[in-house]
């Protein structure tokens, strides 16, 4: 936010984009990892900004949920939604040249891809086996039932959407399993799901170039 704030203040023509992803592993005041919402952490701070700054900003949301009822949440909060699937220059500049125009009525003056890294939108294997071992720390030494069900449909969300980065079939079996215990609980047989979610994520890690 003070970045934001401070490019803003530098620069009373400029316009900001910013890219938000939807997961955020953060730490709260204890130092415990909790996992928040982007687009609630972004459309708050749009609230509390001064209208004329306000209007100068490109806020989008980065997810791989891309249901309706999602991309609706991302765009009320904020003024759009990038999937995680854009992962090149082209796709991202075919976005862009979409909600730019929309949320500011120009185009970019500027091509401000030109340094572009196309790799920088893709995800490592010890990326993905960190968020796998984010589930793994929150069961670790208890029962699934112990632990609020919002704090690992969190972590469970989080995995989802960094493995549908990639086209691999054991990942998309891993992200129609985790949807399909979407809900106000736990599954009675979460211990049993998880395991098999797990090891087909190994799997897909390691069918990965």
């Amino acid at each position: 936010g003070l970045l934001i704030g401070a490019l803003l203040d530098e620069d009373p023509d400029c316009k900001v984009l910013v890219l938000i992803d939807e997961n955020l592993d953060l730490c709260d005041e204890n130092g415990l990892r909790r996992m928040k919402s982007g687009s609630k952490m972004m459309g708050s701070f749009l609230e509390n900004m001064p209208t004329l700054k306000r209007d100068r900003v490109l806020a989008l949301v980065r997810s791989a949920n891309d249901s309706s009822g999602d991309q609706a949440d991302y765009t009320r909060r904020t003024h759009g939604f990038c999937p995680k699937t854009a992962t090149n220059k082209e796709d991202f500049l075919e976005i862009l040249e979409t909600e730019w125009p929309k949320r500011f009525g120009l185009k970019p003056k500027i091509n401000i891809f030109d340094e572009f890294d196309d790799e920088e939108g893709s995800i490592s294997k010890d990326d993905l086996r960190e968020v796998v071992a984010s589930v793994d720390v929150l069961l670790q030494g208890k029962s699934f039932r112990d632990i609020p069900w919002s704090h690992l449909w969190s972590a469970l969300h989080s995995l989802k959407g960094d493995i549908m980065i990639s086209e691999n079939e054991e990942f998309d079996s891993a992200a129609q399993a985790i949807s399909s215990m979407r809900g106000s609980e736990a599954p009675d047989d979460f211990d049993e799901r998880w395991k098999s979610i797990r090891e087909s994520v190994m799997k897909g890690i390691d069918d990965l170039l």
